[in-house]
């Protein structure tokens, strides 16, 4: 059995054991929500052993690299890297386990607003390190599975009543799993036989504009304990990732005329008259060494699945929200640096960016595909931030009411505040990487086990 056929028995492992607590639970007669988290919402588990055989499995442990203490106190987040033959670090296998669960969950207050409505919900874990293709290919085979195993065990097919609730890079990775079971001459009935709609919330259907900086400058607050080179390299080994950066320039070119924006939105900060596409070759120079000419590559091809056109009966089932309250880089400024040299520790970043809305990692004209007609697209008035969408009340009465009357709702009425818990200020996190670094701060220390801590961790801290 090769690496990757024991990774893919390893992680469909995973995916039926929550499908079999969902099934067991199941509320006959209710909505389902199948939830696809934002990259790096969904946690994930390491192989205690590495891979060497058939003979490895099935592994008596694993344990979670994404996220525990380790992070702080282990370096396990250098332990995400994956080598370029496709394998985890060392063969230790890497799988996605459900959402993340230490200490908290991200979405907490999503699961318990659907749940106190009775609604079914589960979600849908994939490794946010690799590429969306292959976690679209997962998402087949996880929702046929919840199907026929609720059936067996409550006799009602939960997915004609099944919203695909997505966030972030979640809806990229259903867009493509969209292209996988629909043809150009689908019908409205063979639609419902795999959902009743797709809801996305600030999905980067062209890209973020926060990502590209990561390849050069790493990932705050964990700088402060790995520094800024050993995280921009990490990101670099991750071939999934690569999609979050701003479209390429064809895929562009296709779709400018519809685009609410009027130019290639990464300029060369040289010459701001000049596009500078990251994904041509011409400007490889530019990229310190870690960034993949291989991974851009398939991304780029990537692209042309996640902004092709759907059949007409798909998108009547397909619906946006997005924020465009908070201020966010709309368009990137590239400066002509020599990536062979570039130190992430010293070098300024290359990357600048001019403002305008959105929820301040994607543009507000990224978080929608052209294709879905206006009204099939809600454009929050009070929910801003990115991490936390999805727990603002703004946003989930606009599910709720999409899902109760099966249509765009004009407008809500909601508070502005979110329901997701208190966190800690940046400046405390800050303080509190830098007492891990210098020692001062054990597995021990309450702080370690700081609620308000981690949370602001989870929202600040996105390789992806």
């Amino acid at each position: 059995m090769s690496y990757q056929s024991a990774r893919n028995r390893e992680l469909r492992d995973a995916h039926f054991r929550h499908i079999e607590e969902f099934a067991r639970a199941y509320k006959k007669g209710r909505p389902t929500i199948v939830f696809l988290p934002g990259g790096m919402g969904s946690q994930l588990d390491r192989s205690g052993k590495p891979y060497a055989g058939e003979a490895s499995l099935p592994f008596n442990t694993y344990d979670p690299i994404w996220m525990d203490l380790g992070i702080i106190f282990d370096s396990e987040v250098l332990q995400l890297e994956i080598k370029p033959n496709g394998h985890d670090l060392g063969n230790h296998i890497i799988i996605p386990n459900g959402p993340l669960r230490f200490l908290l969950q991200p979405y907490d207050a999503t699961q318990a607003y659907f749940r106190d409505r009775e609604y079914n919900y589960i979600v849908f874990a994939y490794d946010w390190r690799r590429s969306i293709g292959e976690s679209a290919g997962y998402l087949k085979t996880f929702l046929k599975r919840l199907k026929a195993r609720v059936e067996s065990l409550r006799q009602e097919d939960p997915l004609p009543h099944t919203t695909l609730l997505c966030h972030s890079m979640g809806g990229l990775v259903a867009k493509v799993f969209l292209h996988r079971v629909f043809k150009s001459n689908t019908t409205a009935a063979e639609v419902r036989q795999w959902m009743a709609r797709m809801v996305t919330v600030g999905s980067p259907f062209y890209g973020t504009s926060t990502h590209m900086t990561r390849y050069y400058k790493g990932q705050d607050p964990l700088n402060i304990l790995y520094g800024a080179k050993k995280l921009a390299r990490v990101s670099g080994t991750l071939p999934g990732t690569y999609i979050l950066m701003l479209i390429d320039q064809p895929t562009f070119n296709r779709y400018a005329s519809q685009l609410e924006i009027s130019r290639y939105p990464v300029r060369d900060a040289a010459d701001l008259a000049s596009s500078a596409d990251p994904y041509d070759a011409s400007f490889a120079n530019r990229f310190p060494p870690w960034v993949s000419s291989t991974s851009l590559s398939l991304a780029a091809q990537m692209w042309k699945t996640v902004t092709k056109p759907m059949p007409d009966a798909v998108v009547d089932h397909v619906f946006h929200i997005r924020a465009t309250k908070k201020k966010t880089w709309v368009e990137l400024k590239w400066a002509p640096v020599n990536g062979a040299q570039f130190d992430p520790d010293i070098d300024p970043s290359p990357i600048s960016g001019t403002k305008g809305d959105g929820d301040g990692t994607v543009p507000w004209w990224s978080a929608r595909l052209v294709q879905v007609p206006d009204n099939q697209v809600f454009n929050l008035k009070k929910a801003g931030e990115h991490q936390e969408l999805l727990e603002h009340p703004e946003t989930l009465k606009v599910i709720t009411r999409l899902i109760e009357k099966d249509q765009m709702p004009q407008s809500v009425t909601a508070p502005s505040r979110s329901l997701g818990r208190p966190k800690a200020s940046k400046q405390a996190v800050a303080q509190f990487m830098a007492d891990v670094a210098a020692g001062q701060l054990t597995r021990n220390d309450t702080r370690a086990v700081d609620e308000r801590i981690w949370r602001r961790i989870v929202q600040e801290v996105n390789l992806c």
